[in-house]
């Protein structure tokens, strides 16, 4: 144990612990590096769950435009899948507000629906769009 020097009035050890500055380089690189790697992981999933909010957006709106064309092939049974009209007015009856579902820009571009074929799908662009794996998946398209 260490004695203090009466000649100087304060404890002796206390002048011979080293003081510590700053942080070595292998410690700035390592805090470094794992704010780059929790940053990275953070955008990534901010990514994905934009994706499937988009994508599930995307379905329930193909859904409701399905479910307006049955029911307007089932008030109009002389007609068949190729004589629904897209934006026809009495077709826009068979949504709710009489207005179809509006999709969210994605990958910098508008998505639309179009509504005058059966089933109903994702134009972006002018050209169906549908990035799942499956065209029957239920996500980016109305489902089986």
């Amino acid at each position: 144990m260490h004695q203090s020097n009466p000649s100087r009035g304060t404890f002796d050890f206390l002048s011979s612990v080293k003081s510590k500055r700053g942080m070595t380089l292998i410690e700035v690189v390592t805090v470094i590096g794992l704010l780059t790697l929790m940053s990275y992981v953070g955008f990534t999933s901010a990514n994905r769950i934009n994706y499937y909010k988009v994508s599930m957006q995307a379905s329930a709106a193909l859904k409701t435009v399905r479910q307006a064309q049955t029911a307007y092939l089932a008030y109009h049974p002389n007609l068949t899948y190729y004589d629904i009209p897209s934006n026809n007015t009495e077709f826009l009856t068979y949504f709710q507000g009489g207005v179809m579902p509006v999709l969210p820009v994605y990958d910098g571009a508008a998505l639309t629906i179009d509504a005058s074929v059966f089933p109903p799908v994702i134009l972006k662009g002018g050209v169906a769009y549908d990035p799942s794996t499956s065209t029957t998946d239920g996500v980016w398209d109305s489902g089986p």
